[in-house]
């Protein structure tokens, strides 16, 4: 149990450090408890939506494409 609590907290701290560095969370400077916490969700929000625009555009590139290539001949 305490090996799967330990793999669980790795996944968890990865994405945070994901957040970090990319999105921007070292930088936030909120003085209240609650501004922060929103700054956070916020933050976290912007990656989850990020990351399913990018499987959205992915998806739409995969079926679009032979469209093109077959277009391009």
């Amino acid at each position: 149990q305490e090996y799967q609590d330990n793999c669980d907290r790795n996944a968890v701290e990865g994405i945070f450090g994901t957040a970090k560095t990319a999105y921007g969370l070292a930088r936030v400077t909120a003085r209240l408890q609650e501004t922060t916490f929103c700054v956070i969700g916020v933050a976290l929000l912007l990656l989850n939506r990020t990351k399913s625009l990018g499987r959205l555009l992915s998806y739409f590139a995969s079926c679009l494409w032979p469209h093109f290539a077959g277009v391009a001949e």
